[in-house]
């Protein structure tokens, strides 16, 4: 569960990626994104469920979890020079982004 945890900490780490993307016209891109993390996610499940178990499989649904959110977070940074984690000592980044335009 502690495993778990931290994915769903990941998560909200990234806060809103997939929606904006979603929301600014990458809906491909996301769904591409998606895809590889489904396809990495079922093969770290065949590896990592046999010998770990229950272990394994939270860890590679954490895994999986990360990697999409890193991803989308770098395809926005990249493409809208959008930081959408949190920073400490900078506030408001997305919404001063959505001002600018």
């Amino acid at each position: 569960l502690i495993i778990l945890a931290a994915g769903g900490f990941i998560n909200a780490y990234f806060g809103a990626a997939g929606y904006l993307m979603n929301m600014t016209g990458s809906e491909v891109v996301l769904q591409y994104i998606t895809l590889a993390a489904v396809a990495i996610g079922i093969v770290l499940n065949y590896i990592l469920i046999p010998p770990y178990g229950l272990t394994g499989a939270a860890s590679a649904t954490t895994f999986t979890i990360a990697i999409w959110n890193i991803a989308c977070a770098l395809y926005i940074k990249r493409v809208y020079s959008v930081h959408v984690f949190y920073i400490p000592g900078v506030q408001g980044t997305v919404r001063k982004w959505f001002q600018r335009r």
